[in-house]
């Protein structure tokens, strides 16, 4: 390849743990049983993963085809032939017509024997083709799963908004009750009630718009699972607190991009146009078959099984092709150029890869940063509301700026449901991208402030 591979990846930096194997559930790191039915589900119901499935099905039988033409045919060949012939008496000088019958019952049967390996490089390019479809269905499978969990963790997401506004709206409607009772004391102004009714108005306004991206990705959900897109399908749950979930080792190797469906896909897809180059060679050389025949032949079918009726053949052709326009070497080219396009697809691959995993490592780290911020900021807003709220009730400030508190706090609370996510996804990002997880990896986990535990937010 045009580029050198490192043996770490950059991010995160430190000693490379050992690695001994790979980890082949990773969504299960999320503790959610919930998720893992699901995902069993997707796993036993998805229709693309079917479709795929039928995939290798169609090449292993191109395999098995493969595999009979090194072996010899032998037909069974069975005739009955009527004739009628109408000649000349050379005698009497007029038309003579006779019927015949033959019968015959034979074995035919050929070898092409393999001098210069062609069928043999045809299997194995069959064998490779075969391995490059499992890979590849184990790359469907990996896709299915990562969009069914990415899908799973913004459904929580979007529960837990709808909370948080149902929550708003309903100390909002509080706060409405005591602004009105204040009014009718003449403690509080009528602007101050329109503002209360106002904001209740409009935070209960959000709330459609959540349901409505809710019943979509449970539609989503269901198709991912083979299932009839119910609107009470699949219930979200809490996930655990983002700081619970095993940390990110530091020095992840590079090799473990080996694991990964789609470069081992690649690889096969080499091999089987490496196999096929040298079978295009070698179909410009000479080729040898040989055939033969046994059976029985007879005008009589009473005669037709008779030792007298037996008849046998056996034969040796070689045939070396000396003018057919260029087509057999145009067919080498062709295999030749379909090689050199899979190296460079290959290459793309694992550049790719490394690319998806440095920018999951690298993003990582912002956005446990802006979570921490977040979650700050959310203790603040709340601190900053009570003291708002304290003192409107003291009659030394105005109703507008408790309203303006709780906006500042609501927003605060979706914002932290974002940043909650993002971290989700990118863990999901980076089991994608490095083909699993790392559970039988030597965790050293990372001593910097993003690895610190974060503040905790009430819920």
């Amino acid at each position: 390849m045009p580029y050198t591979v490192p043996e770490n990846f950059q991010q995160p930096l430190g000693r490379a743990p050992d690695f001994s194997g790979e980890e082949e559930k990773w969504w299960q790191a999320f503790g959610d049983r919930h998720l893992d039915e699901l995902v069993e589900q997707v796993l036993e119901n998805n229709l693309d993963i079917s479709k795929a499935v039928a995939r290798v099905l169609e090449v292993q039988a191109r395999l098995k085809k493969a595999r009979a033409d090194r072996w010899p045919r032998i037909d069974l060949d069975a005739s009955i032939e009527r004739k009628r012939l109408s000649t000349i008496d050379p005698i009497y000088g007029h038309k003579v017509s006779r019927t015949t019958d033959s019968y015959s019952l034979s074995l035919p049967a050929s070898y092409e024997v393999d001098l210069w390996g062609r069928l043999s490089g045809l299997e194995s390019a069959a064998r490779a083709r075969v391995l490059q479809q499992k890979e590849n269905l184990h790359v469907v499978a990996q896709t299915m799963v990562a969009e069914a969990v990415s899908r799973y963790v913004y459904l929580c997401s979007l529960v837990r908004r709808r909370d948080y506004l149902q929550k708003t709206v309903d100390t909002l409607a509080g706060s409405l009750e005591v602004v009105e009772r204040r009014y009718s004391l003449g403690l509080a102004t009528a602007l101050d009630v329109r503002q209360a009714r106002r904001a209740v108005a409009q935070a209960s306004a959000a709330i459609p718009a959540v349901e409505d991206e809710l019943v979509r990705v449970r539609t989503d959900l269901a198709v991912l699972a083979g299932r009839y897109p119910g609107l009470r399908n699949f219930a979200a749950h809490d996930l655990p607190d983002f700081d619970r979930l095993k940390p990110v080792p530091v020095g992840l190797p590079s090799s473990l991009l080996l694991r990964r469906p789609d470069i081992k896909a690649a690889e096969a897809r080499l091999a089987a146009l490496h196999a096929e180059v040298g079978a295009a060679y070698v179909s410009r050389f000479p080729h040898l078959t040989l055939t033969g025949d046994l059976g029985f032949a007879s005008h009589q079918l009473t005669e037709l099984l008779s030792p007298e009726s037996r008849f046998w053949s056996l034969a040796a052709g070689l045939v070396q092709p000396l003018i057919d326009g260029g087509r057999l070497e145009a067919d080498q080219m062709v295999a030749e150029a379909k090689y050199k396009q899979a190296v460079a697809d290959y290459a793309k691959i694992v550049l790719n890869a490394l690319a998806e995993v440095e920018s999951a490592l690298a993003s990582r780290r912002n956005l446990v940063e802006r979570r921490k911020r977040m979650a700050l900021l959310v203790q603040e807003a709340k601190a900053t509301l009570d003291t708002a709220q304290r003192r409107y009730r003291q009659g030394l400030m105005d109703y507008l700026a408790v309203l303006e508190a709780q906006k500042t706090l609501v927003t605060a609370l979706l914002d932290l449901v974002d940043a909650e996510q993002a971290l989700y996804q990118n863990r999901i990002d980076l089991y994608r991208a490095l083909g699993g997880g790392w559970a039988r990896v030597d965790v050293q986990t990372n001593t910097g402030d993003d690895e610190k535990r974060l503040p905790k937010v009430k819920r």
